[in-house]
């Protein structure tokens, strides 16, 4: 039982992590302004809601 909350906890950790990296890449790429490589991913893996 105690691995398995641990299981979620580290699921939950792993996926507000992937959130907050794609927040924090998708404000640079605004400032930047120019398309890079990493900007695109973030444009394709993450829907934006308009």
């Amino acid at each position: 039982m105690r691995t398995l909350i641990f299981i979620l906890c580290m699921v939950g950790y792993l996926l507000l992590l992937g959130y907050l990296g794609m927040f924090v890449t998708d404000k640079i790429c605004e400032k930047a302004g120019n398309y890079t490589k990493i900007c695109r991913i973030v444009d394709i893996s993450e829907p934006h809601i308009p």
